[in-house]
């Protein structure tokens, strides 16, 4: 819909999934010494992370980077994936090689995802090391074999874990859905963790719906329209019955339809009850409105120093090392810029010619930025009147004061900023982690508490791509659907497609897919479906 508001959704990063064989429904595993074996089960143990790897491409020409390599790691362990070459004493067949784990992220081997060419969402998982692909036999040893080898033994199916963070708003009765500690679904006024939930890509443009505290806990409804949370290996999973599609609501009503892919049925609302309603149902009380989870609303904080050394914006105009006193600011998206919207002082941060950073409660040029990715990591951000960045110097007895330095001087890392998403609390600060953005923060995490969640940006002037610390989203409906088949949207957003890896092209059934109205993505963004 044109006019629709832009809003930057909330895609947790990096991808934390399940490695599955395709034929003999075994995942691959990991051990405290190192070891890789094959599981039945899907624990913690079997989680993995995929870490996609900004490489320069030899081949390509000076500077040309091939994202189409990632590293994979342990998500219990922190160890990575390592493959080893052919060894005389291997003699199995065709087996060449064993996998092992690393804690070394220079000995890791870097891994390129491939679709495989005769299955249905499979994908081989190539080393770069040694030029093979992992296997997984009938007796469920875990191989390497070369790449003259792949067949079903050797193609995996990938199934995440992580996604898209939303609220489900109840768009009649304005309440949110929740999620207890013992998975119990009812509606709530509140606006915390309990009510964020994370909407998982399983494929052909369906998603699993979890909760974002309990990430066991999906999801599901029954042929009679009761619905009920499941984990993800019970036999109502196996029966689909945990998947679902979401489609914009065309009957007038603003928001979406979440239907079950199993039975067809809408998931409706009550005043306190949740069930699903016949197909054919279009009442005001199966829209729901997704909203990002962290509302649009982040600390930004100095990349001159490291994580365990905070300085954030606040208060303003000064910087802080103290949490308490760091303010949340909000991100609107104007045209190919952003504003800056300070909640504690609600004005807008704006540049001088000077030097200077004021507030103001209108928009103007002065109030307008444009994000650069920084090859240093972080994020400078450019006064759109002014050929001025954003920066800090030094206050007498204050951690810092925000100013902007010319764009002709030579960059500093006081010019470098990183954006940290403000997520609900549904717990007290003792027991929950607040997680900054970055490469270190991949593994803070403990199983009670979400993974480390990226804010999303999509404001490289007109191109998208993977950041760091920023996932950024700007596919299209069509190129997302090019890539449902494969990985589904919200994962091929964050992998940055490419070459012949991830975005091969689309065959006659992707494209079929591509007409589909619940491929579209991001889910917060249903208004401009």
């Amino acid at each position: 819909m044109e006019g629709a508001k832009k809003v930057f959704p909330c895609i947790e990063n990096p991808v934390r999934c399940y490695f599955s064989s395709e034929r003999h429904d075994k995942r691959l595993s990991s051990s405290k010494d190192g070891r890789i074996i094959s599981s039945d089960k899907r624990s913690v143990l079997e989680e993995f992370l995929i870490l996609p790897q900004n490489i320069e491409d030899e081949g390509e020409g000076e500077g040309k980077q091939n994202n189409n390599l990632v590293m994979v790691q342990s998500v219990k362990h922190g160890l990575f994936l390592r493959s080893h070459g052919p060894g005389e004493d291997l003699v199995l067949g065709n087996v060449t090689g064993t996998i092992s784990t690393t804690p070394s992220k220079e000995e890791a081997t870097l891994w390129c995802l491939q679709k495989s060419s005769d299955s249905n969402g499979g994908l081989y998982l190539l080393s770069m090391d040694d030029n093979t692909n992992i296997g997984c036999d009938e007796q469920g040893n875990i191989y390497t074999s070369n790449t003259g080898i792949m067949g079903p033994s050797e193609t995996w199916k990938i199934e995440f874990l992580t996604g898209e963070l939303c609220f489900m708003m109840a768009y009649a009765v304005g309440k949110r859905l929740r999620c207890d500690v013992m998975g119990k679904l009812s509606m709530s006024d509140n606006c915390k963790g309990w009510e964020v939930w994370r909407f998982i890509e399983a494929g052909g443009g369906y998603v699993r719906i979890s909760s974002w505290m309990h990430h066991t806990k999906y999801i599901c409804s029954d042929p009679d329209g009761t619905v009920f949370t499941t984990t993800i290996s019970s036999e109502h999973a196996r029966n689909n019955w945990d998947k679902w599609k979401v489609l914009k609501n065309s009957k007038g009503h603003a928001g979406v339809v979440i239907q079950s892919a199993a039975h067809g049925r809408i998931l409706c609302f009550g005043q306190k009850s949740i069930f699903t309603q016949e197909e054919e149902y279009d009442g005001v009380f199966g829209v729901w409105q997704l909203e990002a989870a962290h509302n649009q609303k982040y600390s930004l904080y100095s990349s001159s120093v490291d994580d365990s050394t905070y300085k954030a914006i606040g208060p303003f105009p000064y910087l802080t090392g103290n949490k308490r006193q760091t303010e949340e600011w909000r991100l609107d998206q104007v045209g190919d810029n952003l504003t800056f919207f300070s909640l504690a002082q609600e004005m807008y941060l704006g540049s001088s010619s000077n030097g200077g950073i004021h507030l103001s409660s209108e928009v103007t040029d002065s109030e307008l930025w444009r994000m650069e990715e920084s090859a240093k990591g972080g994020r400078f951000f450019h006064s759109v009147q002014y050929p001025r960045r954003l920066s800090w110097k030094d206050a007498g007895n204050k951690d810092g004061e925000l100013c902007t330095v010319p764009i002709e001087t030579e960059c500093s890392q006081r010019e470098m900023w990183r954006l940290q998403p403000c997520m609900p609390r549904a717990v007290s600060g003792k027991k929950i982690r607040t997680f900054a953005i970055g490469a270190t923060t991949a593994l803070a995490t403990t199983i009670a508490m979400p993974f480390a969640v990226a804010g999303v940006i999509g404001l490289i002037g007109a191109e998208v791509g993977i950041l760091a610390d920023i996932v950024v989203v700007g596919l299209t409906s069509v190129e997302a659907a090019a890539s449902i088949g494969i990985v589904g949207a919200t994962a091929a957003i964050i992998f940055k497609e490419s070459g012949d890896t991830l975005s091969m092209a689309a065959d006659e059934s992707t494209q079929e897919k591509s007409a589909n109205d619940f491929a579209k993505r991001p889910f917060c963004a249903w208004r401009s479906w």
